[in-house]
Formats: structure tokens, C-alpha cells, sequence
């Protein structure tokens, strides 16, 4: 079976919904143009359509686009029509799902299939649900406690809430000790690439010690219009736009309100070239045009 469910990890307005699961059907690559494309409907299907689109795997993620030209969609009815007939699919590549933990959708299209076509589809590429037998359960006969474990439990309650009372004064009188700085720096301006005002927002965390640790940084592309957002997105121009460190970053978008968004997570080690004390990182930032404001946290 080439199919399998898989959660929707990022989504636009048509599977607007978190922890939703939806029922991939097949990722393929057609031979003739080497393109990657996948099919796919909701687990719960109230129409009988199925959508697709070109797709990209990102560690063990698949990315489906919207596709532009009329010929893609005949591949990908040309594929679903020898799937359910069982018939020689020789001009296509099926790719493996068994690594792939969930999907993207920036975007995709949309055919519209008869109600058989979509259980067949079900039947034929979607794996069943393991079932397992109910177990013979054996019931123990219940030992009754003896007076000295019960009087034991008890020494030990009333030790532990002791125990726990001591430590919640003590941490009470070492709580100024123990806060650790924050600041958060924003910026805004119009993109020199794009059609699109760019919002930053950084979140600088530190040691006890004022040294700083991690960053935490977003980036939101609002695009001025509709098309260009549009352009951005069925283009692939915003690949260029997504971090390079795949392990520590992400990237969402809005269809809805014409947003694109990045996310970065920076750890402190020896390759960091910017101020990593408190103060003169601070500083750094408001020199570098960030609106800056400072906060205490545990």
C-alpha cells in the first residue's frame, strides 16, 4: 500500500483545524518531468473530491504546493485511474511514506471524483487499523495490609509534607537570587525583495550568570496584496526565505491575511560572532535599530 494518515502539521484555510489527520493516498514522482506530486482528502470526507499538489519532502515532512499548469492535473487523474484498476503505473515513481510523520499544506487543487473512485482509493492504499485480541485478565486476590506498613505510610506523609514545606519557605527567601534576565527586540520595515513589510521579533535569554544562552526570533512577511502573496507562495519563491538550520526552525503562512511566517531558535556556541554578555548585547540590538524591552523570569 502506497498510502498512509498523517497529521497536518502546518495548514492553510482548508484544513483549518489542529491535531487534524488527513489520508494521503500516494506521493509520486512522474517520470516524463521528474515533478513530485501527492494526493490526499480528509479522513472524514463530506465531499467527494480529493485534492493534490506538487510536493517537496522535508525531513520527515511532506510539502504540498498548488500546481498552475492544466496538464499536471491529467498526471495526477491518470494516476488515480490506474491505481483503483490496479494497472501498470510504470510511468510512475511511488515514493515511500514510511519515515514521513506529517504534511504541510501551503496550498493545493482540487478534483472532483465519484464516490466509488474515493473508497476505492481508501480501500487500496490506506492501510487498516491494527485490531487486537482482548486479553484473559487474572484476577489476584487482594492482600490486606498489615498495621505496620500503614503506620509506616503514614511516618512518611507526614515527613514528605515536612520536607515540602521547608523547601517552599527556602525557595521563597532565594527567589531574587534565582531570576534570570530577558529582553525582547522588535523591529519593522518595508522588505527590498518583496511586496511585503517585515516584522522581527527576538527573544534574548540569559544565565544566572548574565550570559547569554539562546535566541528565540520570528520573522512575518505581510504582504501588500493578494497577488503577490499568491506569487510567492504557488512560485516557490518563499523557499529562499525559509532558515537554512532545518532542525531548529519552521515556517507557517495565513492564506487568509496574506502572511508568511519564520521561526529560528539559536543556541551559543563558538560559532556566535555578536556580543553574548547582557548588557553590551543590549546595547548591540538598539544600535542595529531594535526597540528593545527588558523583563525578569525564572
Amino acid at each position: 500500500m502506497n498510502g498512509k494518515v498523517l497529521k497536518v502539521v502546518e495548514y492553510n484555510l482548508s484544513f483549518g483545524a489542529t491535531d487534524h489527520y488527513i489520508n494521503v493516498y500516494g506521493v509520486f514522482r512522474y517520470k516524463k518531468n521528474n515533478n513530485l506530486y501527492i494526493i490526499y482528502s480528509d479522513t472524514n470526507p463530506t465531499y467527494s473530491y480529493i485534492s493534490y499538489g506538487s510536493s517537496y519532502i522535508k525531513n520527515n515532512s511532506i510539502l504540498s504546493l498548488a500546481t498552475t499548469k492544466k496538464e499536471e492535473e491529467e498526471i495526477v487523474k491518470e494516476y488515480i485511474f490506474k491505481t483503483i484498476h490496479q494497472e501498470n503505473t510504470e510511468e510512475f515513481e511511488n515514493i515511500s511514506l514510511d519515515t514521513i510523520e506529517g504534511i504541510e499544506i501551503v496550498g493545493s487543487n482540487k478534483i472532483e471524483v465519484k464516490e466509488e473512485v474515493l473508497k476505492s482509493l481508501i480501500n487500496l492504499t490506506i492501510p487498516k487499523p491494527k485490531t487486537e485480541e482482548p486479553k484473559e485478565q487474572i484476577t489476584k486476590p487482594k492482600k490486606k495490609k498489615s498495621p505496620k506498613i500503614i503506620l509506616l505510610l503514614l511516618l512518611i506523609l507526614i515527613g514528605g509534607s515536612i520536607y515540602f514545606f521547608m523547601t517552599k519557605k527556602n525557595t521563597k527567601t532565594s527567589e531574587v537570587k534565582d531570576t534570570v534576565k530577558t529582553f525582547i527586540c522588535t523591529k519593522e520595515y518595508q522588505s527590498n525583495t518583496l511586496d511585503a513589510t517585515v516584522k522581527e521579533e527576538n527573544t534574548y535569554h540569559f544565565s544566572l550568570q548574565e550570559e547569554l544562552e539562546y535566541i528565540e526570533g520570528t520573522k512575518q512577511y505581510q504582504f501588500l496584496s493578494k497577488d503577490s502573496y499568491q506569487d510567492f507562495i504557488q512560485e516557490g519563491i518563499f523557499n529562499k526565505y525559509i532558515e537554512k538550520d532545518e532542525e531548529n526552525s519552521s515556517f507557517s503562512q495565513d492564506e487568509k491575511n496574506n502572511t508568511f511566517k519564520t521561526t529560528l531558535k539559536t543556541t551559543i556556541d563558538s560559532s556566535y560572532n555578536k556580543p553574548t554578555n547582557y548588557e553590551e548585547a543590549l546595547t548591540r540590538e538598539k544600535e542595529d535599530g531594535y526597540s528593545c524591552q527588558e523583563r525578569l523570569g525564572k
